[in-house]
């Protein structure tokens, strides 16, 4: 990645910054229902949060993160669409 490109807004670098954000919170979010787990009275009601949360956890965390990439997607394909729009073509006159 060029300077000049990371200041033009030709490309997104928020693609990339969406893995990541995924993968640091893909591990802490079933942290977060683990630690939560300890804070429930009973034995029972913890373990179906722990059965439940930690599963519901990890897929709202990647339907989060697939919205935002999806976002970027639709960004990126109508950039290529803007400039195959606006490219000479090459059509000959009979």
């Amino acid at each position: 990645m060029s300077i000049k490109s990371f200041f033009s807004l030709d490309k997104l670098i928020l693609s990339t910054l969406i893995v990541w954000v995924y993968r640091v919170f893909v591990v802490i979010a079933p942290l977060c229902v683990l630690i939560a787990t300890f804070s429930v009275p009973s034995f029972g009601e913890g373990l179906l949060m722990l059965l439940i949360g930690v599963p519901l956890s990890i897929l709202s965390v990647r339907i989060y993160c697939e919205l935002f990439y999806l976002a970027v997607g639709i960004y990126n394909r109508l950039g290529e669409i803007r400039d195959a729009l606006s490219s000479p073509k090459n059509t000959t006159d009979n």
